[in-house]
């Protein structure tokens, strides 16, 4: 059964979210594990530059685990697009050979 909701799930700024990102092309080379380094140190960066906290990050490979707590919910969206584009470039990238991104704070 499938479900077909009417509005966006709510987030809140008080408890903390359960955050999932997965890829279906993060395997081999690809694998977020391959990129481990970049991949906590984009997050990390890009939480504290947002006022993310984050209580967990856990990458399993071809996805992320992450509980945060947010504070605004427009910083938030900052956040998740900021991490999910460098990750997908620096992954992208590596594998065409054409340069690597780098973090905020690493350039």
């Amino acid at each position: 059964m499938r479900s077909h909701p009417k509005e966006a799930r709510p987030l809140s700024t008080k408890e903390p979210v359960h955050i999932v990102l997965k890829s279906e092309w993060a395997i081999g080379p690809s694998s977020l594990l391959q990129h481990a380094d970049f991949v906590d140190r984009t997050i990390r960066a890009w939480a504290k530059k947002c006022g993310v906290k984050i209580y967990e990050l856990v990458n399993v490979g071809n996805h992320l685990h992450l509980v945060v707590v947010l504070t605004k919910l427009s910083l938030y969206r900052k956040f998740i697009r900021m991490i999910t584009a460098l990750i997908a470039r620096h992954v992208g990238q590596r594998n065409r050979g054409v340069g690597r991104a780098t973090p905020i704070g690493q350039r």
